[in-house]
């Protein structure tokens, strides 16, 4: 995995205070869902348009259960599931849904498919995009 040094503050600091250096991680594409069915089609025997057709499939069916409140397990794959953020109020009766602030999406990758990453590489490369403030070197 090739990381790039960046600069950052911290986030609701005027001025972002402090500015530390961080890694961060530099991705090299995308994998979409079409490729996705592409190689799963080729592992198995279904077909590229059956393949894709779980994959949405299992999108649809995702959001609608993570919806309806549930924690949606897929196995050695990991879990989701919704999280909110509301304005803290003195007393339990003045948290209305009003308070809610907005929800998003948690995956947890189960222990199997975390472990995956065990023993990852990790090399230092210079992000050509960076801006002057941000160290990198090859």
């Amino acid at each position: 995995m090739k990381y790039k040094v960046i600069k950052r503050g911290f986030p609701g600091v005027p001025g972002g205070g402090e500015q530390k250096y961080y890694a961060s991680p530099v991705y090299s594409g995308e994998t979409t869902i079409k490729e996705l069915g592409d190689r799963l089609s080729a592992q198995s025997s279904m077909t590229k348009a059956d393949a894709i057709a779980v994959i949405t499939g299992l999108i649809g069916l995702i959001a609608f259960d993570l919806k309806d409140g549930k924690i949606v397990r897929l196995g050695d794959l990991g879990s989701f599931r919704i999280s909110l953020s509301s304005n803290g109020e003195d007393t339990p009766e003045l948290i209305t849904s009003k308070s809610i602030k907005n929800s998003k999406i948690l995956f947890r990758p189960a222990q199997d498919f975390q472990d995956s990453l065990v023993g990852l590489s990790f090399t230092k490369v210079k992000d050509i995009t960076a801006n002057p403030d941000e160290i990198a070197s090859p």
